[in-house]
């Protein structure tokens, strides 16, 4: 199914899969583009099984955003056929993951920098 007015504006980020169904679903298929950017920092060991499953969710999201799933696709994973239609995306949407050594405050603001530096070339392009 295809949208036909814009369905979204810029979003602000979420810690772990709490954004999943707020917003990940407005970037993978609404009809603005939104390029998105990842930062992972490693856990304490005593976190480390969760940790492991929100790093997989993140790079899972990132190879989703950059290459889809096909009606083909979701089919093939045994998704019935009246989910198919919202189970479908296009990919080549821009992300970019930072593995961080460690969150200090530089690097947060590094990158941050680099958001705030690509929204103002966006909006001056007028795209």
């Amino acid at each position: 199914m295809e949208l036909k007015p814009p369905t979204n504006g810029d979003l602000l980020g979420e810690p772990g899969t709490n954004g999943q169904h707020s917003f990940y679903q407005l970037i993978h298929q609404g009809t603005k583009l939104i390029p998105v950017i990842y930062r992972v920092c490693p856990a304490a060991e005593s976190a480390r099984r969760h940790h492991d499953l929100l790093l997989a969710n993140v790079l899972a999201q990132a190879e989703a955003l950059a290459f889809g799933k096909t009606p083909q696709d979701v089919r093939a994973e045994g998704t019935p056929a009246w989910q198919v239609p919202h189970r479908t995306f296009e990919g080549n949407r821009p992300s970019s993951t930072l593995l961080l050594e460690r969150l200090i405050r530089w690097r947060w603001g590094s990158s941050s920098h680099c958001t705030n530096t690509a929204s103002s070339l966006k909006a001056h392009l007028g795209h």
